[in-house]
This record gives structure tokens, sequence and C-alpha cells, in this order.
């Protein structure tokens, strides 16, 4: 997890292993170095006063990324799976194993392989817990939840778009709509020339990165297997307020 306060905004940004936490560091970095923002990295104490920005990924999306970061690691497929060659495993018969063998990734207690709620609380992975808003509040007292999907939408179409109707839609979203999304509470706070130095950045860090760093494939599953991840993501699912699709079952 990478975390960081900005003192100009008196905000907090709460980045999570596997979960776009390079591309929003780089870009908020940027960002800040334009603009003259001071950042102060592992801010001490959040309270109340402090908006702490929390960003989170599709839970399933993020699952299929950590079964092919972990594919990286040879000594892991070699321990978990009995295999010296990763490049073969990336098959959807091993995705299952990886499923299955949850219990046993768990014990290598790296964020990146565990779900995105373990990095966020700082739990230790053989604490098998399901995350709630009490638990949260606890750490971030006045917290957000920004799905990176939808961030990342808005702000590329602003770029390829008219960024000043974009920012019209954002600044409007709340009267319009009755309502405002957790992305645009952030988005909603800059003028037109910082969302669209701020939306700049952000694609120019994407598009980096995508070249150099994100190199991964995102295996294809079929919605039974979809499903049952479902099940065993459902408390992070809910939470961070993913839609639930009509072929998903619930445990309950």
């Amino acid at each position: 997890m990478k975390i960081f306060y900005i003192e100009e905004l008196k905000t907090s940004i709460v980045c999570l292993n596997k979960s776009g936490s390079l591309l929003i560091l780089n870009t908020f970095t940027d960002f800040c170095y334009y603009k003259g923002y001071t950042i102060v990295k592992d801010k001490e104490e959040l309270t109340e006063d402090t908006k702490t920005f929390i960003f989170v990924r599709n839970p399933i999306d993020r699952f299929k990324t950590s079964f092919t970061w972990f594919l990286r690691h040879e000594e892991h497929c070699i321990n978990l799976f009995n295999v010296h060659d990763p490049i073969k495993m990336f098959t959807i018969e091993n995705f299952i194993k990886f499923i299955n063998k949850q219990d046993e990734i768990y014990k290598i207690n790296d964020t990146h392989f565990l779900p995105q709620k373990y990095d966020l609380l700082g739990k230790k992975s053989n604490e098998k817990f399901n995350i709630n808003d009490k638990l949260v509040e606890n750490l971030y007292p006045n917290y957000t939840f920004i799905k990176l999907e939808d961030f990342s939408e808005k702000l590329i179409s602003a770029v390829k778009l008219n960024t000043d109707d974009i920012l019209h839609n954002v600044n409007t979203y709340a009267k319009e709509k009755g309502n405002l999304k957790a992305d645009d509470i952030f988005l909603d706070s800059l003028d037109s020339d910082d969302f669209k130095l701020f939306s700049s950045l952000y694609l120019h860090n994407k598009l980096r990165l995508d070249s150099h760093h994100h190199g991964n494939k995102s295996i294809e599953i079929t919605q039974k297997i979809e499903s049952d991840l479902f099940l065993l993501l459902e408390d992070e699912f809910m939470l961070y307020g993913y839609k639930k699709k009509p072929y998903y079952r619930r445990m309950f």
C-alpha cells in the first residue's frame, strides 16, 4: 500500500497493490509537482477533517491480475504447482488451481496476491475476515472509495474528447442527478485548467506503464468461475460499490 497526504488539498490518497497504485502515485506526484503542492508520505494521523480517497479495483479483475503476477515468481510456481516453467502455467486449469490453493497462497503473505482488503487494513494473511465500513472507518475516518475503472474512463475520455465539456458534466453531476459519484468528488474540486493537467498526466503515465510495467495478459474465465470468485470476494465487491452481475450467486 502507498498512502500520501497533499497539504494544500487537505487530502490523503490511498493506493493498493495491484489496484493501479503506481499509476495513481505517479499521476498525483506529477500533478503536485506542477502545482507546487506539498506531499507528505505516511501521515501519522488521519482525522475527520482529512478527506481520504481510497482507490480500489474490481476484486475479480484484480484477482485475475494477481494470478498473472504470481506466475512471474518462479519459486512460488515451483512450490505450489511443481512446475519450473511459469510461461506454461497460463491456462484456465491452473487458474482454477490458483483459486483452490488460496489457503497456501495466503501463507506467502504478499499483498500482491492477497485480496486488496488486507493491504488496506494492514491485516496479516492468517487472519481471515470480512471487510466492512466500520473496519475501514476506524483507520480512515473520512474516507471515500474511488473505483479505478470509472476514474480512468472519465480521465481518458477527457483527453480524447472535449475536456471542458467533460468537466462541465462533472461539475453539474450532483445537481442533475441528485447524487455524486466517488470519482467525481475529487474531480469536482478541480478547475478547468487543473482538470486538463491532471487528465493529461494520467493518460501519459498510463500509456508509459502499459508499455513498460503492466504487460500482463488477462485470462478469460467462464461465468461459473466468475460467479465462484464473487462468492470468494463478495464482502469487498459489495463494500466498494461494484454492481453484481445477474449470474452471480450469493453465499447466503
